[in-house]
């Protein structure tokens, strides 16, 4: 019944939660596993069970990408394994954005939105199991993840 404080120097202390039955984000269970489909291929247009667009160049980046939540992938089109970088985010128009601005404008990217992950954690599931299997598949992590 009781909330944890989330940042000290703001103030932001925990308490006792409403009784209107809402839930804190914390305690929102997670999405389990993702689907196995394509996924020693990593650029297939339906890896891991999700459906990615089509790939464009980077330096494309446009207002026809939404500003939904969903995870991307950054490649290097002459060398596209390993990936450049995967992520996730709660707006990929924006964050998609961001990578054009500070990457090279050669690399190429790809997104699937994930509809109702609306919590970071739920998102970072999806993004933590991709990063796995790019590295049993590939036998390391994106180039510029870590």
């Amino acid at each position: 019944g009781y909330e944890k404080s989330r940042s000290r120097s703001t103030g932001d202390r925990g308490g006792k939660r409403p009784s209107n039955g809402e839930r804190t984000q914390n305690e929102i269970p997670g999405r389990g596993p993702l689907d196995w489909t394509d996924c020693e291929d990593i650029l297939s247009e339906y890896w891991m069970g999700l459906e990615w667009t089509e790939p464009a160049p980077l330096r494309d980046v446009s207002t026809d990408v939404p500003a939904d939540s969903g995870v991307y992938m950054i490649w290097d089109s002459d060398n596209p394994l390993p990936l450049e970088y995967l992520g996730q985010s709660a707006n990929l128009r924006s964050r998609l954005r961001t990578h054009n601005r500070t990457r090279d404008s050669g690399l190429h990217f790809r997104y699937g939105t994930l509809e109702g992950y609306d919590h970071q954690h739920e998102r970072s599931e999806v993004e933590t199991d991709l990063l796995g299997v790019h590295w049993l598949v590939v036998g390391s992590s994106p180039r510029d993840q870590f």
